[in-house]
């Protein structure tokens, strides 16, 4: 793999620059994920970004429109194993929103955030 290229498409799978490997269906939530009506990063992607290299812990509020878009790629990450999810309802400033805990994030998960 060329420096210039972060990841390849290979049997099913994508392989980047780093030899971290995620199943195409993987990468297909994180594009989810990354990606806003507008095509612009989300604010979950750019909070993803900030995480230091020792943090595994993320906490965000969304209103309940915004994570119902984000839900089932926030699932599929889920059940692969890149981190574990807790969420609940909570009231800010007189608003119900979701809060969306994101813990134990694997290193491999965060390594490839930037190249995608």
């Amino acid at each position: 793999m060329s420096y210039d290229i972060k990841y390849e498409h290979i049997n099913n799978m994508v392989v980047f620059a780093n030899d971290v490997s995620i199943s195409k269906m993987d990468y297909d939530a994180l594009s989810r994920l990354k990606s806003f009506a507008t095509c612009e990063p989300s604010f979950i992607w750019t909070e993803l970004l900030r995480l230091g290299e020792n943090q595994d812990t993320l906490e965000i509020n969304f209103f309940k429109a915004t994570f119902k878009r984000k839900l089932k790629a926030l699932e599929t990450l889920r059940d692969s194993k890149h981190f574990e999810m807790e969420t609940r309802e909570v009231l800010i400033r007189n608003k119900v929103k979701i809060q969306l805990k994101l813990t134990n994030i694997t290193s491999d998960f965060k390594s490839i955030i930037p190249m995608i």
